[in-house]
């Protein structure tokens, strides 16, 4: 009889013990499920941030509120990943541009390896000759395209001499999350949550010789 007690009590310590393990792992992989949630949300919000960016400095290449003070070439170099191109900055105190030709350049930087993730780069900005404006967002890829009016792709860098010939730039460009984690169940493997951007062909004004 006591051993019939015992061998009872054994079986409902295991079976307490396996729900008990179902359990904390339902609770682990529940917070997994939130954790990658909110990691997709946070993703799609900071390539929001740097598509926006982008956006809007991009359509305003070759703009100028005085044509006659946008000379040619627009881009001033083009590479896989930098450029340098001339447009009329808007200010509150000038929404339209103050009619002078202005620079606008973006580089990108080196690994940042010392991060949680280790392919995440730095997104330098610059206007003019001023500071450079750093952001990442989680950007791990950034790559510039440039292409004549017929469509072909020019080779890069773009040599000085056929920057006139661009009419159009297409970006693509990769978000993650900045913070992965370790999914439940596996062993050294980050969670990673990508998110991709690709715009064709950014028109360029005043692209070529623009004469006064």
């Amino acid at each position: 009889m006591g051993i019939q007690i015992l061998l009872d009590i054994a079986g409902a310590t295991l079976l307490g013990g396996t729900f008990l393990l179902n359990l904390l792992r339902f609770q682990a992989e529940d917070l997994q499920d939130k954790q990658q949630s909110h990691d997709d949300i946070v993703a799609q919000q900071n390539l929001s941030t740097l598509v926006g960016r982008l956006e809007e400095d991009f359509r305003q290449i070759g703009y100028c509120a005085t044509r006659g003070n946008m000379t040619g070439p627009v881009i001033l170099c083009a590479g896989a990943d930098y450029i340098s191109f001339k447009t009329d900055l808007l200010t509150p105190a000038n929404p339209e541009g103050d009619g002078a030709a202005d620079s606008i350049a973006y580089m990108v930087g080196p690994l940042m390896r010392q991060t949680a993730n280790p392919r995440e780069r730095m997104l330098y900005r610059r206007e003019n000759s001023g500071d450079w404006d750093v952001s990442s967002l989680g950007l791990t890829y950034i790559e510039f395209r440039y292409h004549r009016f017929n469509g072909d792709t020019l080779a890069r860098p773009v040599a000085p001499s056929q920057l006139k010939e661009i009419t159009g730039i297409e970006v693509m460009l990769r978000v993650e999350n900045q913070f992965p984690f370790t999914a439940v169940g596996t062993v050294d493997s980050m969670n990673i949550t990508s998110v991709n951007w690709k715009q064709l062909d950014f028109e360029i004004k005043n692209f070529g010789e623009v004469t006064p």
